[in-house]
């Protein structure tokens, strides 16, 4: 679940390695500002995250389905590397 985690440590790392001898106060006002919408935005990823795996499984791997081995291995590609579109591309192109 890489998408906003990654966000989320690039600002901190940024934040907290310029703040970090000056003023550790900033690094906690901010994340007591923030903390809300950084667990609402994991339990988003997370839900996304399963989704894509729901959808990964339903297109593949359902009975009557029929799909290629290059099928498989791009959508468990697509599913592992980028499943925030993994999901749009499924929600705009059904099974």
């Amino acid at each position: 679940m890489p998408v906003f985690s990654t966000i989320g440590t690039a600002m901190y790392n940024k934040y907290s390695n310029k703040y970090s001898n000056k003023d550790d106060k900033f690094m906690r006002d901010l994340i007591n500002k923030f903390w809300p919408l950084i667990y609402v935005a994991y339990i988003l990823e997370t839900i996304i995250w399963f989704w894509g795996l729901y959808l990964y499984f339903k297109c593949n791997w359902a009975k009557g389905v029929v799909s290629s081995n290059s099928d498989k291995i791009l959508g468990f590609l697509g599913w592992t590397c980028c499943h925030p579109f993994y999901l749009m591309y499924h929600l705009v192109r059904p099974c």
